[in-house]
């Protein structure tokens, strides 16, 4: 269930926004962690980490959004948005 859902929530952020190249999101099991990455062709998955004994890379996970340009998060600037009338 919990594929499905994150997947069908990237596609849907895909398709709602042109400017967008890729997305991120994650999924929580317990105290299992997934990070993914979906852009316009393909889905790429971590192998699940342990969230409570491998803290490191929930910090760089999150701590890496934090700290970063709009257009490494996927937003493309070169793509502009028109009004239809």
């Amino acid at each position: 269930k919990d594929v499905r859902k994150v997947v069908r929530s990237m596609h849907h952020v895909l398709r709602s926004d042109p400017c967008r190249r890729f997305t991120f999101g994650f999924t929580v099991e317990n105290v299992n962690m997934r990070m993914w990455f979906a852009g316009r062709s393909a889905v790429f998955v971590t192998t699940p980490f342990n969230f409570m004994t491998e803290h490191e890379l929930l910090i760089s996970f999150v701590l890496s959004f934090v700290y970063t340009k709009p257009e490494e998060l996927g937003w493309d600037p070169t793509i502009t948005r028109q009004q239809i009338q």
